[in-house]
């Protein structure tokens, strides 16, 4: 009876230890999941800092675009109007040079002369509206047409669209052409508006 009490104080112990063991392992799992639960809060609160930055930067970014935006158009405006003012010089001043010799074809009973500076004044017009459209259009890049070229065509009306105007200033235009010009592709309003400029340095050289 001795041993059997002294046997079952033993099993008591090691109930008694195991369930203190338990409990030791029970309030660590109890530790680990408050720490848990508080990384948990602390990555929640650091999630939202850092969302509530991000908008804030985000706003700064499409703020900080819209002015750049808005900087870019306004630069685009200004090459804009510069570009629109010197493309148009040219045709402009062929168009005054035209009526000044219609007026004096007119004065000197010329008509059929009147008459083709006429159409070379309309041929302006229509390259003015045509510099307009294009500078008008802002979803698509400037685009030049290549065309077969008749060079000598093109030289013999710039000389008329100078005409009046080189007349005016005392100077002098001699075109030596060439008959056997072999054929080229261009675009004829590019070619006709560096011809006039070059005839126009020239002048005022």
């Amino acid at each position: 009876a001795s041993s059997r009490l002294q046997h079952a104080d033993r099993v008591q112990a090691d109930l008694e230890a195991e369930h203190a063991r338990l409990e030791e392992l029970l309030q660590a799992v109890n530790q680990q999941q408050r720490t848990i639960d508080k990384l948990l809060s602390l990555e929640r609160q650091f999630s939202a800092s850092l969302e509530a930055k991000v908008q804030e930067r985000t706003a700064a970014l499409e703020a900080a675009q819209q002015r750049l935006i808005q900087s870019e158009k306004l630069a685009v405006i200004g090459q804009l109007a510069s570009s629109l003012a010197h493309e148009l010089n040219n045709p402009m001043q062929a168009i005054q040079s035209g009526l000044g010799l219609v007026v004096d074809d007119l004065d000197d009973g010329h008509t059929e002369r009147a008459h083709s500076d006429l159409l070379m004044i309309q041929n302006e017009l229509n390259r003015m509206q045509g510099i307009f459209a294009q500078m008008l259009d802002f979803q698509r890049p400037v685009t030049y047409s290549s065309a077969p070229l008749d060079l000598n065509t093109i030289c013999d009306g710039v000389r008329v669209l100078m005409r009046k105007r080189l007349r005016d200033e005392g100077v002098n235009l001699e075109i030596d052409l060439a008959d056997d010009l072999p054929q080229t592709c261009g675009d004829a309003n590019q070619i006709k508006q560096i011809l006039i400029n070059l005839v126009l340095n020239a002048a005022e050289a």
